[in-house]
């Protein structure tokens, strides 16, 4: 049986000796023996005590960290498999201060499998490693001292006297890895308010601030032992919206993309390995007033009349007033002009060519400057009646043979077709006075019915689908004179082969009224 358990049977038989097994290591067992026959069973025999060996212990993990603090650490590590409860294990915790020293030394003793290292020094990194020792109970309970020969990884030694209740001597004793752990550095303090560099933009400010505040009065920042790692800078806009602009190892940020003439406000914190320090008071900067934003594309708009309207709204503030607005208008971009400036939002033009394309763009101008153009703006004016026909007039004779009629009761008018602004000419409307003539898409017409030997007043007209152009000058045309009646045809005298003709009146008057051109055909008897 175990120290403080009962006996129980571990072997029967009439052998002189046995064999246990499934014993724990370092364990003392207490034996006593009776013998047997068949009259009955001896009294026990004196109780001896054994011991089973010690195993080695297995090399011990690295110590965890669990949690860092400024001054103080805390350690964790494993108890080594293959252990059984009743195996006493005590660790040791050692520590090494200095980099440039290789000694450790230790900073805990005990079972526990947890540590925390108090008094420290802040922002320095150590290394730490655990020991493991197997210890056995004693046989008598009292207290006892032994010497421990205490082996590192390189070999040296070291040897400590220890009293213990119920422990004997150890049997080794190994030291793990070691684990390199640093201590916390305290945040830092609160930097100085960030101050604009230069001037203001009014699309930009360049921000820079000083070394930190130290966080200990006494101590110099440069000995805190807290070195910044980075700057944080916090911009909050008109609408309170707060966002971070830089961060960074520099003492100095540009932040763009502002508003001008608007007033921002800015913060500055500084971080280190303790974490961000407290914010910095807060520097309200106001950015310079700039040119004007970009107008938007003007508003094109047509009046019954044949006007065209041009408007448009006001950039956004720039920290400064409008002083003007230029509205350039042409043809193309090439041809652009300045044909307004001033301060209102609309300007009306007239004149312009009808079904024509025009283009536009408008720039806003303060005291800072004159703003950017706005986009280019197309726009084509609608259509409108046709021009009046230029040029009207009536054919020569020579022309006039190609018509059947008469040129005593006709007139062959001709014209040139006019601009048409845009929608095709449909017909033509043309004026006799008291009479109304319409004709399609054409440029002549004869106009039939007319009285002989009269004057006439002609003007014409032209008609697409938006109405009726003006009319054209006046022109005047006479139709001619009728015809002279046949004369009589005599014949005066005839001979074998010859005949004489006469015709006409031969009143003298006639003939010298009349310039009258005769015409005399022979046919024969076979209608040649």
């Amino acid at each position: 049986g175990k120290r403080n358990s009962g006996f129980r049977q571990c072997f029967f038989g009439s052998q002189k000796h046995c064999k246990l097994t499934k014993l724990c290591p370092a364990m003392g067992y207490t034996f006593r023996l009776a013998a047997r026959n068949d009259i009955g069973t001896s009294g026990y025999s004196q109780e001896v005590v054994c011991y089973t060996l010690g195993n080695i212990p297995q090399m011990p993990s690295a110590p965890r960290l669990v949690r860092a603090g400024v001054t103080w650490v805390t350690l964790q590590w494993n108890k080594p498999e293959g252990c059984s409860p009743e195996e006493v294990i005590t660790y040791t915790l050692e520590i090494q201060e200095d980099e440039n020293d290789n000694l450790f030394h230790p900073k805990y003793t005990g079972e526990d499998l947890t540590c925390t290292v108090k008094n420290l020094k802040r922002s320095t990194q150590y290394k730490f490693r655990v020991s493991q020792s197997l210890w056995k109970e004693d046989e008598f309970g009292e207290m006892q001292s032994c010497s421990l020969l205490l082996l590192s990884q390189k070999g040296r030694s070291n040897k400590f006297k220890v009293t213990k209740r119920w422990l004997s001597p150890v049997f080794l004793l190994q030291c793990s890895e070691s684990l390199p752990v640093r201590t916390l550095s305290i945040a830092p303090g609160q930097c100085r308010p960030p101050r604009v560099l230069g001037r203001p933009k009014h699309k930009e400010v360049h921000l820079e601030w000083g070394e930190k505040y130290s966080p200990f009065p006494d101590v110099p920042a440069s000995e805190s032992g807290c070195e910044v790692s980075e700057y944080s800078v916090e911009m909050t806009e008109p609408e309170d919206v707060a966002s971070e602009v830089y961060h960074g190892p520099q003492l100095q940020c540009t932040v763009g993309s502002l508003l001008p003439g608007t007033v921002y406000r800015f913060r500055v914190r500084a971080l280190n390995d303790g974490g961000y320090g407290p914010y910095s008071d807060v520097s309200e900067i106001t950015t310079a007033a700039g040119p004007p934003g970009q107008c938007k594309a003007p508003c094109i708009s047509f009046t019954p009349d044949g006007c065209v309207l041009v408007s448009w709204e006001s950039p956004e503030s720039s920290g400064a007033d409008i002083s003007e607005y230029r509205l350039e208008w042409g043809e193309d971009e090439e041809s652009l002009e300045l044909i307004y400036h001033g301060t209102d939002t609309g300007f009306e033009m007239r004149d312009l060519l009808p079904a024509a394309q025009y283009c536009c763009r408008l720039q806003a101008v303060n005291q800072a400057g004159a703003g950017p153009y706005s986009e280019l703006v197309l726009c084509q004016t609608p259509a409108t009646a046709p021009d009046p026909v230029s040029t009207l007039c009536v054919l020569e004779e020579e022309t006039l043979n190609a018509y059947p009629d008469s040129p005593s009761v006709c007139l062959v008018l001709n014209w040139e077709e006019p601009c048409n602004n845009g929608s095709e000419i449909l017909a033509y409307n043309i004026d006799l006075g008291d009479t109304s003539i319409t004709v399609g898409n054409t440029t002549t017409h004869v106009i039939k019915d007319l009285l002989p030997e009269t004057t006439y007043r002609i003007r014409i007209q032209a008609i697409n689908e938006i109405g009726a152009g003006p009319f054209s000058q006046f022109i005047k045309a006479k139709t001619r004179p009728l015809p002279p009646l046949p004369p009589r045809l005599e014949c005066a005298a005839a001979g074998p082969q010859s005949l004489k003709l006469k015709w006409g009146d031969s009143n003298a008057k006639t003939h010298a009224a009349d310039d009258m051109v005769y015409t005399l055909q022979l046919e024969d008897r076979n209608k040649r």
